[in-house]
């Protein structure tokens, strides 16, 4: 875990409230008032919490972990995709090793991270860039940790080519200290990032071990419910962070975002 004075040391300043729109508001009116790296947004609940394509995230106020860091990373901004992949790789790696989790435990691009195939993890990540400069990446993380969140999402929200979302207390069978939790998750992060920096390669690599999608028959599209972009086999993320899907005709094709459907007879693995 970086220690403070490092660039990659998260959590001061700390924010917590007991209610706000989103954590990411909070965070993103840091960025634009100066505060420094390293500042977190943590919130027991959230009136309007936010997850990728204008999608809500549901949380259970005093259940889960909703929280919010605020990065200054030295990066060009093609390289951005690297702050959701190494966020994505630092909790993959807490609930695998820290939460004992361990091959249950998998990674479905560009966003989620699942136990036994069921969201228990949501990243959303927004940021402000010049042409050749980021200024600033704020980096929201959802968990689900002690609460019954199948019950709190609509039907109509959710994917239909995976199960109902779980939290930890419904996956290890008892309450998990939400505490031990953000604490975890910040050290595992602040790995991930500096390591992300430094060598993404090896972060990329890292992270196609968790990868869900590798192999497998992929729809990929513009959204719920958007244009479809193109359709094949899943060849997995790229050192750049970008999709990679082989097509009927055999080209690879690399994507930088998009909504990934599964499709119909698709693990060979």
């Amino acid at each position: 875990m970086p220690a403070p004075g490092d660039e990659w040391f998260l959590g001061l300043p700390y924010i917590h409230k007991q209610e706000v729109s989103s954590t990411n508001d909070v965070c993103r009116l840091l960025a634009e008032s100066g505060a420094a790296s390293g500042a977190m947004v943590v919130a027991e609940g959230q009136a309007a919490g936010r997850g990728r394509l204008a999608r809500r995230w549901y949380s259970q106020p005093g259940l889960d972990v909703t929280c919010s860091l605020l990065l200054r990373p030295e990066i060009e901004p093609a390289a951005l995709a690297l702050v959701i992949l190494g966020a994505a790789w630092g909790i993959a790696r807490f609930l695998t090793e820290d939460m004992r989790l361990g091959r249950r435990v998998s990674y479905k691009w560009p966003n989620d991270v699942l136990v036994d195939g069921r969201k228990v993890c949501g990243i959303l990540t927004e940021a402000s860039s010049d042409m050749d400069r980021v200024w600033w990446v704020v980096a929201g993380v959802g968990i689900n940790v002690n609460g019954s969140p199948s019950a709190s999402v609509p039907r109509d929200e959710l994917p239909a080519d995976r199960g109902l979302p779980v939290s930890l207390r419904e996956v290890l069978g008892h309450s998990v200290d939400r505490h031990l939790v953000l604490r975890g998750v910040i050290g595992r992060l602040g790995e991930a990032w500096r390591r992300a920096a430094r060598d993404p390669a090896t972060v990329v690599r890292a992270l196609r071990s968790f990868d869900c999608l590798l192999g497998r028959r992929v729809t990929l599209s513009t959204g719920l419910g958007g244009r479809e972009l193109v359709r094949g086999r899943s060849e997995g993320i790229g050192e750049d962070g970008l999709l990679r899907v082989r097509t009927s005709d055999g080209r690879v094709r690399s994507f930088a975002s998009g909504e990934v459907t599964l499709r119909s007879g698709g693990d060979p693995r």
